[in-house]
């Protein structure tokens, strides 16, 4: 599980709350306050500011996991028969960026960024999940649900390639 489907579940077994309430309009309009899970999410993220982010994706069931975000990630899908590589695949890396040009970024350079660094437009903050979820809408897509065994699949994926282009860097 992501940190959001955990903050999920959390809030069904423990809370009492439930998943469809919680999903139903799981992300904020444009200028307005996070959610309940993404402000969690965020919260979390900012205990472990400075840390290094090593999620650990080595058992069998975990693998069968990034191998299922990997062949979502590549798959050509939906009415304009994209797949995240369309956008987001750089050829020669396990896992990279194109991305627009930011506001904040100096001239027309483009920036490749692996998971946590995506450019945004606009100052919200925005989860991995809602990441995700703006793509698939972008894409026309139906509207991806946290903690869905495609978000999940998709984010094992890209946390798995993002470590290993680290590790490229490093060496």
């Amino acid at each position: 599980m992501d940190l959001e489907t955990r903050a999920d579940v959390v809030h069904g077994d423990v809370q009492g709350f439930k998943h469809a309430d919680l999903v139903k309009k799981p992300y904020p309009a444009g200028g307005q306050p996070v959610k309940d899970l993404g402000a969690i999410a965020t919260y979390v993220a900012s205990k472990s500011s400075g840390m290094t982010f090593a999620a650990k994706l080595d058992r069998p069931q975990e693998k069968a996991v990034v191998d299922m975000g990997h062949a979502i990630f590549f798959r050509r899908q939906g009415p304009h028969d994209f797949s995240c590589a369309t956008c987001h695949n750089d050829s020669g890396s396990a896992f990279g960026c194109r991305t627009a040009v930011s506001r904040r970024s100096e001239g027309s350079q483009r920036g490749r960024r692996p998971v946590a660094g995506l450019p945004r437009l606009d100052p919200q903050v925005m989860t991995m999940q809602h990441r995700l979820y703006d793509c698939y809408w972008q894409m026309r897509m139906p509207e991806l649900e946290i903690g869905s065994d495609v978000s999940v699949a998709l984010t094992a994926y890209l946390v798995k390639n993002a470590r290993a282009v680290r590790s490229r860097r490093r060496d």
